[in-house]
């Protein structure tokens, strides 16, 4: 009898230390990663966005390309310029964020930038576009 009650106490105080240990670690934060779309899964994003103000679409071209022809509603912040890191930094990390250039090398680029910065909800369009256009998506000039 003496042995179950100390064998039920070592039990008791062996649970409660990792109970007490497992308590006190930090939780991780999610995983942030660029999430890749198609030309056809960024327009139903741009769709099911539809005046939602913390999603916003990022043309990372430069400003001679964008003048040429953009989604609606995008912004443009040139991912070669020497004012981008700047640029991006001052954007709301806590907002979605559709990227996109030409052929998707620059805003693959930019979206990695941006979660090394802490953005966390990043969808870069796939062969930018190039594969918008040849879909027959809108562009605004």
């Amino acid at each position: 009898m003496n042995r179950i009650i100390k064998y039920i106490t070592i039990v008791l105080i062996l649970s409660t230390t990792l109970a007490v240990l497992a308590g006190c670690q930090t939780a991780k934060p999610p995983s942030s990663v660029v999430q890749n779309v198609t030309a056809a899964e960024a327009r139903n994003l741009v769709n099911e966005n539809s005046g939602n103000t913390n999603f916003v679409i990022l043309d990372v071209r430069t400003p001679t390309e964008f003048a040429e022809g953009h989604m609606a509603n995008a912004i443009n912040v040139d991912q070669e310029a020497a004012d981008f890191t700047d640029k991006i930094q001052a954007l709301d990390k806590t907002r979605t964020y559709l990227v996109y250039c030409r052929s998707g090398r620059r805003s693959q680029l930019a979206t990695e930038a941006m979660i090394g910065k802490g953005f966390t909800r990043v969808y870069n369009m796939l062969n930018g576009m190039n594969d918008w256009q040849a879909a027959g998506y809108p562009v605004v000039k």
